[in-house]
């Protein structure tokens, strides 16, 4: 039925190339009313119509002419971007938040947070990258002063290690730690929505469960940690107190009889810095909790 030569004298090579050129032609015929309808026309020579086959079968000859085929690009490009993002919104975007991969990725996301994880960034020294260590010792000089001296001495080195030693560089710097680690966390949460608030596998509700369920974990720390620092007040107020007794302890010692006085001045020093170390562990410790 289709000659083996084309208008063109190409010689069709095989039976596959034919028939893709006889499909490509009633393609372009069957959807000429998107294009040039005039322009795709059949033409039958009428003498070959009236011929027969040796078989007897009618005999055809004919030309598709001049095929073509136009459509709208932006529109139909336009059409499929709408299927595609109602597929995806769908199907994807708006897909029900996942319970267990919801929960998984709370506990990864707010892993850097925890007391674990959080504590040795806090005490982390941001010059030397070591640990923040509090280690109160007794001056040598204590014991070569006067015993009317030594309360008073020891009392001012307390407190001058108190306040340049633990609120101006420990707790100044545990301060600085927890701004910084804030606003890392800050970083780390848009990054983290970014990558997920469009992503073909992933869900806008399941992105809005990790954020309450990550809100409502935070929300229970930080009321543990209040209560804690409820406590911890008390035990500031306690250590306090034993600071004051144990100083008070070291006048009365100093103020003693001359026989065994300096045994009792160096039994009130050590119970003294004791109570002192304890206090400023407390603090540091508070610090912690508030951070």
């Amino acid at each position: 039925m289709l000659d083996g030569v084309d208008e063109r004298g190409q010689t069709w090579s095989g039976i596959d190339e034919v028939t893709a050129m006889a499909a490509e032609a009633i393609f372009l015929q069957m959807v000429s009313q998107l294009g040039r309808k005039g322009d795709n026309a059949f033409d039958n020579v009428d003498e070959a119509l009236i011929g027969r086959t040796e078989e007897g079968d009618g005999t055809f000859l004919g030309s598709l002419g001049m095929g073509y085929l136009e459509f709208p690009a932006p529109a139909v490009a336009g059409l499929c971007s709408r299927w595609l993002l109602a597929d995806l919104i769908q199907r994807h975007w708006l897909r029900p938040a996942d319970e267990e991969k919801t929960a998984g990725r709370c506990d990864r996301e707010l892993q850097a947070v925890s007391s674990v994880q959080l504590t040795p960034a806090l005490l982390r020294d941001p010059q030397s990258g070591g640990e923040l260590r509090l280690e109160l010792q007794q001056p040598g000089r204590l014991r070569e002063k006067p015993a009317d001296q030594v309360a008073a001495e020891a009392a001012g080195y307390i407190r001058s290690y108190g306040q340049t030693r633990v609120n101006e560089a420990m707790l100044g710097k545990i301060e600085q730690n927890s701004l910084a680690v804030w606003q890392r966390q800050q970083e780390q949460w848009r990054a983290w929505v970014d990558e997920t608030l469009f992503a073909p596998d992933d869900s806008l509700p399941n992105t809005h469960a990790v954020l309450v369920t990550a809100q409502a974990a935070l929300n229970g720390w930080i009321g543990d940690m209040r209560r804690q620092l409820a406590d911890m007040e008390e035990h500031l107020t306690r250590h306090t107190t034993e600071l004051e007794q144990a100083e008070t302890s070291l006048v009365r010692a100093a103020a003693s009889l001359p026989i065994s006085r300096k045994g009792r001045i160096r039994d009130a020093l050590t119970r003294t810095f004791r109570a002192a170390q304890a206090l400023f562990e407390a603090q540091i410790q508070q610090a912690v909790f508030r951070a």
